[in-house]
């Protein structure tokens, strides 16, 4: 005869893959290449984007964009406050996974925008009308909402996707895995900058970010679910916790 309890817990859809009758036998690290896989596409996608948008805005004013840089990562944050409304709707209906996957293809018409005043500092005296402040600002805000939408859905979606990846055991140890790779972008991404930027043109440096975000991006469409451990270890405590009782 078929055991109950597994066959409930093949019946949803969150544990489908768990086959864990009993705490004990609980894998903690059965989840680590799935998290090292999220924690590296973070890593590539915001060298690009936090890289950019820490240095846009003095490059935007040598390149005679006056306060666009400002005015942009004022939109992206926006779009990032925005996009944080509706991460919950996309996680529960498409998966976490996916959710980062497909929000993580929003970050690249920002950082390809940002060839067109980076092409503008090496032609300061071009007339051409893809040079205009009309069409460079409305180019640029559009793409930092784009962005910024997102990074409101990829970001809160991480948390549950790494929070799905540990157990108990091991929780702390997955957020500081991804929190030590999210923060490492600022590490490159600044370095890359400072490096680039003081040795060859803008264009160069632009297509550079461009090849980073195209790796996270193509990273994130690699990320499976994560077979969930906790919550199968939270019934199996509680249920071992009422037998005692009851005895």
């Amino acid at each position: 005869m078929s055991d109950p309890a597994k066959a409930s817990v093949k019946g949803t859809n969150a544990h489908k893959h768990l086959e864990l009758p009993h705490y004990n036998i609980i894998h903690p690290h059965l989840n680590f290449s799935k998290a090292f896989l999220c924690s590296a596409a973070f890593l590539f996608q915001y060298v690009a984007l936090y890289s950019a948008q820490n240095v846009q805005s003095v490059l935007f004013q040598d390149d005679n964009y006056d306060n666009l840089g400002f005015i942009s990562n004022a939109v992206v944050y926006l779009g990032q406050g925005s996009g944080s409304i509706f991460c919950v709707y996309f996680s529960s209906k498409y998966g976490d996974s996916k959710s980062m996957a497909w929000a993580s293809i929003f970050a690249i018409p920002f950082i390809v925008s940002l060839l067109l005043p980076a092409y503008r500092s090496v032609n300061l005296d071009s007339d051409a009308w893809y040079y205009q402040q009309g069409f460079v600002y409305t180019v640029i805000l559009f793409t930092s909402l784009l962005n910024g939408l997102g990074e409101g859905v990829s970001q809160p979606a991480s948390g549950t996707y790494i929070s799905d990846c540990a157990v108990e055991q091991n929780k702390g140890f997955y957020f500081a895995l991804f929190w030590s790779f999210y923060m490492g972008s600022q590490v490159f991404g600044n370095l890359i900058a400072a490096f680039v930027l003081g040795n060859i043109d803008q264009q160069y440096y632009v297509l550079i970010m461009t090849g980073m975000c195209f790796i996270g991006v193509f990273l994130f469409f690699f990320l499976k679910p994560p077979i969930v451990q906790h919550d199968v270890l939270r019934k199996e405590i509680k249920d071992e916790k009422s037998k005692s009782v009851r005895l």
